[in-house]
């Protein structure tokens, strides 16, 4: 039995992955246009390098990666993306 990605499993519709769940999975590559669900949480984050983070991380990139990207400490974005999944917890809570 050939066992598929977690993006192939979505994309035949088998299950249904929360958003705030996005960032507390390890990275994985998916579409680089964000599922409707994420646009309005987006939305919620009120600053656009949240938003940049937020999406990179969805995109796939480590944290390594996306402080390269930004031109800032590894740190600063680790405590960004601790910061986006508190403002998306309580939006779902």
């Amino acid at each position: 039995m050939r066992v598929g990605t977690r993006a192939e499993a979505r994309a035949e519709g088998a299950g249904r992955v929360e958003d705030a769940e996005i960032l507390a999975v390890p990275a994985v590559p998916v579409a680089r246009v964000p599922p409707r669900g994420v646009v309005p949480l987006l939305g919620r984050l009120g600053d656009d390098q949240l938003r940049r983070i937020a999406l990179d991380r969805m995109e796939g990139y480590t944290t390594d990666e996306i402080a390269e990207r930004l031109g800032c400490a590894r740190r600063t974005v680790a405590r960004r993306l601790d910061l986006i999944c508190q403002i998306w917890t309580r939006e779902v809570a």
